[in-house]
């Protein structure tokens, strides 16, 4: 049996241990906001995450926010979902309307920088912001609360085994319990600091110019016109072959990348072909074609080219200006097209008149079933 001075004594020593443990519980969690040049000068001196054993490494929170003139709302939106990826990021919340997109994205800690800069790349940037919040003496101070709870607990299991009395096993008890519960709370507090430090927070704002004229934004009912993408690859492979040009190099497979030929730079030709319906002439073709280039804002200058149309157009954006040449011919019941993607106007020069000579030295496919509707 325990005695009274026995319990009067632990009793004693528990509050000791309780006030210096009230005194780690109130000091101070220093987390502080820093500017974003001051941010850059901290990520430099340390790298953000969870300290090592042994190690005062800091942990910065950081938080950005990003605002983006962007010329294709939906376009930017899949380009940001593959850059997050890439990175192992991955979008928490998004909120995409006509004419903005609202994304809160989480990107680890060690490619933040470089992914802010690919996403800049997408539009004109508006608005930009970053903060970095020094939690280090936040989560010392967690740890070090945690080590004295548990040193008082270990007390408080010790006299509950030497207590014989029903009442003082009853306090003990709720005693444990509630330094229990407080462990949990700081054990959960320093996962939250630890996953906040190891994934930056980006706020992205994607807007697009409001279109004033609702017919502008009506797709083309020529279902080929309106999926045309300029940058993308073919859906259906075309029954034209170009030929090998110095500085270009054949697809291994074209059926499954879209493409014919393509340069270590980045230009890229594919052809298509879709069933002329309704049955109409190159005239026709070249009308509808002019009216889906100007609703998407494409500045383009046109011209008959090797029995067909020719339409070279300028992609509307910001920063490196990306050229197309169209080309389009009909043959009968269905219609053929070249298309010639440049990722600059720099390129555009340098490989146009290859390209040409490429389109006007075209020849049809030697597999007919597979060329004729």
């Amino acid at each position: 049996m325990v005695s009274f001075s026995g319990v009067l004594f632990f009793s004693i020593s528990g509050c000791a241990s309780r006030a210096e443990y009230r005194a780690a519980k109130m000091a101070p969690s220093e987390g502080r906001a820093l500017s974003e040049d001051r941010a850059g000068d901290v990520e430099r001196e340390e790298a953000p995450g969870v300290p090592a054993a042994g190690a005062a490494r800091r942990m910065l929170v950081y938080d950005a926010g990003l605002e983006l003139l962007v010329v294709q709302l939906q376009s930017s939106v899949d380009q940001v979902e593959t850059i997050v990826k890439s990175v192992s990021g991955h979008i928490e919340e998004r909120a995409v309307k006509a004419a903005e997109a609202r994304l809160k994205i989480r990107i680890p800690v060690a490619d933040f920088r470089a992914t802010l800069e690919k996403l800049e790349k997408l539009g004109e940037v508006l608005h930009r912001s970053i903060t970095a919040e020094d939690v280090t003496r936040e989560f010392q101070d967690t740890s070090l609360r945690l080590e004295m709870l548990g040193r008082v607990r270990d007390r408080y299991y010790a006299l509950l085994k030497a207590a014989s009395r029903p009442k003082e096993r009853l306090e003990i008890v709720k005693e444990i319990n509630r330094i229990t519960e407080e462990i949990d709370e700081l054990r959960e507090r320093q996962k939250f600091l630890a996953a906040r430090a190891s994934l930056a927070t980006l706020e992205l704002k994607l807007r697009t110019v409001a279109v004033k004229d609702p017919d502008a934004a009506l797709p083309s009912p020529f279902g080929w016109i309106a999926a045309w993408d300029p940058e993308g690859p073919s859906s259906r492979t075309g029954c034209l072959v170009v030929p090998d040009t110095e500085g270009f190099f054949r697809s291994k497979n074209e059926e499954e990348s879209g493409y014919q030929l393509t340069s270590p730079e980045g230009v890229l030709l594919r052809t298509g072909r879709v069933k002329n319906e309704p049955r109409a002439g190159l005239s026709f073709w070249q009308e509808a074609l002019q009216i889906e280039l100007k609703k998407r804002r494409y500045p383009f200058q046109e011209e008959s080219f090797a029995g067909g149309w020719l339409s070279r157009l300028v992609l509307p954006g910001f920063g490196a200006r990306k050229h197309v040449l169209l080309f389009v011919e009909v043959q009968g019941a269905r219609i053929e097209w070249i298309s010639v993607f440049f990722p600059d106007e720099e390129l555009s020069k340098r490989y146009e008149e290859s390209a040409r000579r490429m389109i006007k030295e075209r020849r049809k496919r030697l597999w007919p079933p597979a060329c004729i509707f």
